[in-house]
């Protein structure tokens, strides 16, 4: 069996990330445990860079919420 090759993430605006998850994309907040109870999005999963494992992802779409130096960034990725 083969797999197929995972997609690359794409930068989507908050409105782009607030659609797709309405839409059924789970929502991965992938900041440390502390920036994560700092400043929580609502139903979003904490599964910090820091100690990432893909293999806990779900199938279907995702999307990745970091925080990079003083901006937000927030990624989809179309499915696992």
């Amino acid at each position: 069996m083969t797999s197929s090759p995972k997609a690359a993430p794409k930068p989507v605006s908050p409105e782009k990330a607030a659609d797709l998850v309405k839409s059924g994309a789970v929502l991965i907040d992938v900041r440390e445990p502390d920036e994560h109870a700092r400043e929580r999005i609502a139903g979003a999963v904490c599964l910090p860079l820091s100690a990432f494992d893909d293999s806990r992802l779900v199938e279907g779409p995702v999307v990745f919420h970091c925080r990079s130096r003083s901006e937000e960034h927030t990624s989809e990725l179309q499915s696992h």
